[in-house]
């Protein structure tokens, strides 16, 4: 059957053919955006005047400058030695910049040995992913600062990142660190005796921590402590879901397990917490199971669970809100307690007296021991 149009059809011709023209200058210009991604190799003995190529790989610091907005990064397992590398580049919304371990090749891992200055580091840039990367002996392992925004790190490592004096020092170093980024995710980490904070955000916003593991298993009071496990400093709007806090061992030293803290030394200056979510999350033998602290303010601490009984030390609690911490809520959490359960008190930080009023707490069970 034939369909004719009546003095339509060169109008019709002219027609089809511009909107031929049009779509296929709309795929034109779609592969041309993307055209500028590509994926690039790094072994321990790549060169930075290679290519990046399978056979011809980059050197790590190389990618790490020149990789831009949708390029994939793979990193094949090995020692990369003592190096801080900087994120040169930002992604950008749906092309992030990729640095990920190179499959079933072992773990990239950098070695800071003198626990001083940064592994990985990504100031003012957004849309970087980390996937797979290992970080330990620096002062700080990964830290993203400075605006950058949706930072994805993906199960990666931290460990014994920490300063080398904390007898004059105090405890300080940070695994994994997100300061001043909105709408990151840290997930499937792990941190272990960084010895100020294993996982830290701080004046962030909108990020998830999601099955992340915190823990410390050193057994006496030395640089590689750690203080802090899983922190939410000046942050709001945040969830915290499915992770562990532990000291393996029990140690003495006063340690906290998942914390909202804002550091009342800021003087009013920083906005308090609020809003965050604390959820399906575990604390093990800690001083501090869960805490919020510090003026705080409208935060849920929901179905967690604590068990401080292998703590070695005589003051340790469950729950913790303090220094004025109000309007807050923990419910359907349990644990049990060795020297405390509950625990709503004005602290030694900040000025006092301050209020912890209209905290509540509903649906918990707290278990204690002799």
């Amino acid at each position: 059957m034939k369909i004719f149009f009546k003095n339509q059809g060169e109008p019709t011709l002219k027609l089809f053919n511009l909107a031929k023209m049009l779509i296929t200058g709309v795929i034109f210009m779609l592969v041309s955006m993307s055209s500028g991604a590509a994926t690039y190799y790094v072994t321990t003995s790549g060169l930075a005047k290679n290519p990046g190529t399978p056979g011809s790989p980059w050197s790590i610091a190389k990618a790490f400058s020149t990789a831009k907005a949708g390029d994939v990064v793979n990193i094949k397992g090995g020692n990369y030695g003592h190096l801080h590398l900087v994120v040169a580049n930002s992604g950008s919304s749906g092309l992030p910049i990729t640095f990920q371990a190179q499959a079933n090749t072992g773990t990239p891992t950098l070695n800071g040995v003198n626990w001083k200055e940064k592994g990985i580091s990504v100031s003012g840039k957004s849309y970087i992913t980390l996937k797979g990367l290992r970080v330990k002996n620096y002062q700080y392992g990964i830290f993203f600062s400075n605006a950058s925004h949706y930072a994805t790190i993906d199960g990666c490592v931290a460990d014994s990142c920490c300063n080398t004096d904390f007898e004059k020092l105090g405890y300080d170093g940070y695994g994994i660190s997100i300061t001043d980024g909105d709408h990151g995710k840290i997930k499937k980490c792990s941190a272990t005796n960084n010895g100020g904070n294993n996982i830290f955000l701080s004046r962030s916003h909108y990020c998830t921590i999601l099955n992340c593991h915190a823990y410390c298993n050193q057994t006496v009071n030395n640089k590689f402590m750690t203080d802090y496990y899983i922190v939410l400093a000046w942050s709001s709007h945040n969830v915290v879901r499915n992770c562990t806090a532990e000291d393996i061992n029990g140690s003495y030293k006063g340690n906290h397990g998942i914390i909202i803290k804002d550091n009342p030394g800021a003087g009013g200056s920083e906005a308090h917490s609020t809003d965050n979510l604390i959820i399906n999350c575990t604390a093990k033998k800690l001083e501090e199971g869960f805490v919020i602290a510090h003026l705080a303010y409208n935060n849920r601490i929901d179905s967690c669970y604590v068990d401080n009984t292998g703590k070695k030390s005589t003051f340790n609690f469950c729950f913790q809100i303090r220094e004025g911490a109000h309007d807050n809520t923990i419910s359907n959490c349990s644990g049990i307690a060795k020297t405390g359960g509950i625990s709503v008190y004005d602290g030694t930080e900040g000025t006092n007296p301050q209020t912890q009023n209209k905290n509540l707490f509903v649906n918990c069970s707290i278990k204690g021991i002799l």
